[in-house]
Parts: structure tokens; C-alpha cells; sequence
């Protein structure tokens, strides 16, 4: 068994007006400001070793060092692209790669420091100012701690929501825009309102149809008797 419990359906469960049918993660509105993959990798063509993904460039040393580990520990449990130009990677490896297992929040990363022997060059702070430099740092994961690949984007966003520095978030910033919201697809609903279904067709899926076939689909419908009340 799945051991998934879903509350009581009720008419506010298809309601992306109400906190009970929006999806939690676009407050039902079905895109959110988020890191763009077309911004975010402006060049497909060219390797994530060659610079493929645009918002890793001058990155503070610590951010640095935290993408470095992050695609390591990908490249060491999924085969080494990083000389692969990013368009040809296979795209199931190119979804995980910058989009993350379905379960990223349990990659969530955490504020903490560097272990105090971890010294940084003099010279690996040229261009950050003093405020980047007393900033609270991310927290390089563990990688044999780490069960679920959070993705590119979503690393990213811990990166921007944790970051002090306001050079670094300023330049993060280039790379967000307005998204369609991944986890309902646009819908604007939540999971268990997506997973009921009629005539094989869920409710967002039946607001999306054109007139003629919402004519079409109800006068079509029908429903054993059992079920009619």
C-alpha cells in the first residue's frame, strides 16, 4: 500500500480560491518568481565545465564551492556530463540535473559556517565587498547524507534566500522571472484535487476546453446508477 492519506474531498477541495484547493507552493496561482532554466542556461550548446549555467559565474567563493560539491556529488551517482554541451545530456538526467527529484525538500539546504580550518585566499575575495564576506555562508551538504538531488534551480534559491551579500543576490537576481509553477503545472490546485478525475478528465483539465467541447464532454457523461444521486 502507499501509506498516502487524503483529507475528505469537499467543493473548496477544487478551489484554487481557497487555501484547502490552491497548490501550497503558487498560493493558487499557478506561476511564481522563481530561477528561469532559459535564463539560468541562456546557451545549451555549450558544457556546464564551459560555463553552461550562466548564474554560477562570479559567484562568491563559498557559493562556489558549494555548486562544486553539489555537481560532484550528481556527477559521482549519474555519470560525469560536465563536458557534455547541455542540450545533448539526455533529458531525463537533464531534468534531474536542474529540476530535482520530486522530494527536494528533503535536500533543503541549512545557514551554518565553514569549519574554521576551511581558510579562503585573500585573493579568492577580490570583488566582494566587506558585507559579502561577514554574510552567512550555505552549508556545504554532506553528500553521503543526501538521498534526494534537490536540482540547479532549487539549489539556486536556497542560495538567493539565504544569501546576506547583496552583491550576490543582485546578481542572482537576473536569472528569476515569472514561471509556470512546476508542482501543479500551472493548474493552480493542489495534489489531491489534481487526482480526482471524471470520464478520465480532471477539473482543471475540463475548465481549460473550449466551449464546444465542454458541450461535448457533459452532455456525454454519464455515470452508473449507483453513483447518481
Amino acid at each position: 500500500k502507499c501509506k498516502i492519506n487524503y483529507a475528505e474531498l469537499e467543493p473548496r477541495t477544487f478551489s484554487f480560491n481557497s487555501p484547502y484547493g490552491a497548490c501550497p507552493d503558487c498560493q493558487g496561482m499557478g506561476e511564481l518568481e522563481a530561477f528561469d532554466y532559459d535564463l539560468v542556461v541562456p546557451n545549451p550548446e555549450i558544457s556546464v565545465a564551459k560555463g553552461g549555467i550562466a548564474a554560477f559565474k562570479n559567484a562568491s567563493p563559498t557559493s562556489t564551492k558549494l555548486y562544486k560539491s553539489v555537481l560532484d556529488t550528481f556527477w559521482k551517482q549519474h555519470g560525469d556530463f560536465s563536458k557534455t554541451p547541455i542540450a545533448e545530456i539526455d533529458e531525463p538526467i537533464r531534468e534531474l540535473l536542474f529540476f530535482g527529484e520530486k522530494a527536494h525538500d528533503a535536500y533543503a539546504l541549512s545557514i551554518g559556517e565553514f569549519d574554521e580550518d576551511d581558510d579562503l585566499d585573500a585573493d579568492d575575495n577580490a570583488g566582494h565587498d566587506a558585507e559579502e564576506e561577514n554574510a552567512s555562508k550555505p552549508q556545504i551538504p554532506n553528500p553521503e547524507s543526501q538521498n534526494v538531488f534537490p536540482g540547479i534551480l532549487k539549489l539556486l534559491e536556497d542560495v538567493y534566500q539565504s544569501s546576506k551579500g547583496k552583491k550576490e543576490r543582485e546578481f542572482l537576481q537576473q536569472f528569476r522571472g515569472i514561471v509556470t509553477c512546476r508542482s501543479c503545472g500551472g493548474s493552480r490546485l493542489r495534489c489531491e484535487a489534481r487526482s480526482v478525475t471524471v470520464a478520465k478528465h480532471r477539473i482543471h483539465e475540463v475548465c481549460a476546453m473550449t466551449a464546444e467541447k465542454s458541450l461535448e464532454f457533459f452532455n456525454t457523461l454519464e455515470f452508473p446508477d449507483e453513483l447518481r444521486q
